[in-house]
């Protein structure tokens, strides 16, 4: 992933999602930061059978059942509001970590326009 690519929302709360799903409609894939402070929080609920501490690092894909996961975490719950975009739209969910990035991706993707 690029530094600090067009498509990047820092995510600060419900006030992110009109951003979020303005780049989505304009870029066919939005890059959703959040802060690092959540990295352990998603790693124990996205493998809540691995037990024992080793280097937590997540790469996983789904939809909108991912984006459900992530807003289970204390602290992402607004993020949850994006499920219905996701659903409307058919985009992908992709988290990343451990510096935490949730990719919305629809299938039809295209380049981003400023």
């Amino acid at each position: 992933m690029r530094e600090n690519p067009i498509n990047r929302v820092r995510w600060s709360g419900a006030g992110s999602i009109p951003e979020v799903e303005e780049t989505l409609r304009r870029c066919g894939t939005v890059e959703i930061q959040l802060a690092p402070d959540f990295h352990h929080a998603l790693y124990a609920r996205i493998h809540p059978e691995v037990r024992v501490a080793r280097i937590e690092q997540i790469d996983v894909s789904d939809g909108a059942e991912l984006l459900r996961k992530v807003a289970s975490v204390r602290g992402l719950d607004e993020i949850g509001q994006l499920e219905g975009t996701v659903l409307d739209q058919g985009a992908s969910v992709h988290l990343l970590s451990p510096v935490p990035i949730i990719v919305l991706s629809l299938p039809d993707r295209r380049g981003c326009h400023a």
